[in-house]
């Protein structure tokens, strides 16, 4: 539903590519693999820099041919490093260091749910571990850094509680000796979002690290919703480089747009009775491919759930109409708001929406587009 694009510069995709570290020894497989078939292989990225980095209308490239090639387990497993799990801390801390750039807001899919990422200094967040009630945190804390907790430790760490700092429990368990928490690293991340793959890597692991590929999602779109069937075998030739939200060429927001019926008129104030109104995606171009994503979405049912919050601003813009507006304004001061657009957008919000990247932009950007026109 939103477009998704990543900053086109060299300097982001080299910051990007220099997270994985590969060594010249992975490099090297990753060109014997390509020169082991030269022929077949020859729709893959020679460097894998190129890979990474690569632009969706690649990606696609790449996907497409994979798919119809037979590899075996043995060639694949020469090139096994590429495994998004590998890296997925890195990314995700990647993601945090770029977070202005990047300007992640809501779901690119749904567009109805807030999406951010944060840090937690270390230390808060093992003293929270530490003093909790609950022995499974601790015995967690214990086992991300490859220790167990005896049941002995646990009630030296229960009756010590609460930690008042981390020297406190260095000293309480002096096997650690502040090393095991410097290995958790400096901060722990914290996001409330998933990165999804648009294509799923379990279909074509050398695309799982790739930028492009890596759409920002509510965890409601990416688990619940899309399971794995969106590019299904039935499809996968019909793929487009535009169905991608990272895609400049991404059009979903013109090509479907939201409408009302009403089963019957409310009456003065259309917010009273939600259940005469019903909410439709509808095809500005016929058989749009976006319309198997928001089906796959479940879109009209889900924002059909928030109709109030649409007839109410609905309500709004037949109250303070333009006519309204514009009486408003010839009785201002000039020194008040005597600018019609000023007003307009003080009732509407259209404009802080659109500039802040708000849920349901898309929904209300249409909604006043068909009051308004």
């Amino acid at each position: 539903m939103i477009k998704f694009n990543y900053p086109d510069n060299s300097t982001f995709l080299d910051e990007y590519y220099a997270i994985f570290n590969f060594s010249d020894d992975e490099e090297k497989k990753w060109r014997q693999f390509i020169n082991s078939k030269p022929i077949i292989n020859s729709y893959l990225p020679k460097t894998l820099k190129e890979l990474v980095i690569c632009q969706p209308w690649q990606i696609v490239r790449i996907f497409k041919r994979f798919i119809k090639t037979n590899y075996s387990d043995k060639e694949l497993n020469t090139i096994s490093f590429i495994k998004y799990d590998n890296y997925y801390d890195k990314i995700i801390k990647f993601y945090l260091e770029h977070r202005d750039q990047l300007d992640i807001s809501t779901c690119c899919y749904c567009n109805l749910s807030y999406i951010n990422i944060y840090k937690n200094e270390l230390n808060k967040e093992l003293l929270e571990i530490l003093n909790s009630p609950y022995d499974e945190e601790i015995i967690s804390l214990f086992a991300r850094v490859n220790e167990n907790c005896s049941p002995q430790i646990l009630k030296k760490i229960k009756d010590k509680q609460p930690f008042t700092a981390i020297s406190d429990f260095d000293n309480l368990y002096k096997r650690w000796k502040g090393k095991k928490s410097q290995k958790l690293g400096k901060d722990i991340v914290r996001h409330q979002f998933d990165i999804d793959h648009f294509l799923p890597k379990k279909d074509c692991f050398l695309l799982s690290l790739s930028l492009n590929n890596f759409v920002p999602s509510c965890q409601v779109c990416n688990s619940r919703i899309k399971l794995a069937n969106y590019i299904t075998k039935a499809n996968q030739n019909k793929l487009q480089e535009r169905q991608f939200p990272t895609s400049k060429n991404y059009n979903y927001e013109k090509e479907l747009e939201f409408s009302l019926w009403f089963k019957k008129l409310p009456g003065i104030e259309f917010s009273e009775h939600p259940e005469y109104c019903s909410l439709y995606l509808d095809e500005n171009q016929k058989d749009s491919i976006y319309m198997e994503e928001a089906k796959l979405f479940r879109i009209e049912d889900r924002y059909q759930y928030h109709i109030c919050e649409v007839l109410k601003y609905i309500d709004n813009q037949r109250f303070f109409n333009k006519f309204y507006s514009m009486m408003m304004s010839n009785n201002l001061s000039e020194d008040n708001y005597k600018d019609l657009g000023i007003l307009q957008e003080i009732i509407s919000e259209v404009d802080f929406k659109n500039d802040n990247n708000r849920i349901m932009k898309k929904l209300f950007n249409d909604m006043h587009n068909l009051f308004n026109s």
